[in-house]
């Protein structure tokens, strides 16, 4: 199968554009790409989700946030208000659940609507920062500004799979 291509479609461009559409239309949150060298925080801990994908291509697309910056997050999704009582957990799955919007929307904007991908379960892991500055330093990680908060999103594809 084959697969459209645009020499001209950057994955890193189209995955920073859905990160940023779905923020805001489903986190009611604006954000906007930032250079990572401008990214500040004093977080220590950070929640990061990724998932993999399988089909014509496959590889993992991820995202890693403050975890003030995920609860609200969760706040914003689940329609509450920042000091109502949300748990860890809610940050989790809100940050989840953004995340697989946030993939099948990129795959469908750089792939079209026609090839059929396999999505997993995201997974999600508490990280200090030292991970959050690992992440920083990939070359495959973009950074954005978030209602003026750090967030990295990624989409690493596997070569040599299709």
């Amino acid at each position: 199968m084959s697969l459209p291509t645009d020499d001209a479609i950057n994955p890193a461009d189209r995955l920073a554009e859905g990160a940023i559409d779905v923020l805001e239309k489903q986190a009611f949150m604006f954000g906007e790409q930032s250079p990572k060298e401008e990214l500040f925080t004093e977080a220590e801990t950070f929640c990061h989700a990724s998932m993999e994908f399988s089909g014509p291509i496959c590889g993992t697309v991820g995202i890693e946030a403050p975890v003030e910056v995920c609860a609200e997050l969760a706040a914003n999704m689940l329609g509450m208000e920042m000091d109502e009582s949300l748990s860890p957990e809610d940050a989790g799955d809100a940050l989840q659940e953004l995340l697989n919007v946030i993939c099948g929307q990129s795959l469908t904007a750089l792939y079209g609507a026609e090839p059929v991908f396999d999505l997993s379960i995201p997974r999600l892991e508490e990280v200090g920062y030292v991970d959050w500055e690992m992440e920083m330093a990939a070359t495959d990680t973009i950074g954005l500004l978030v209602d003026e908060e750090p967030v990295l999103v990624y989409l690493k594809l596997k070569e040599g799979l299709s």
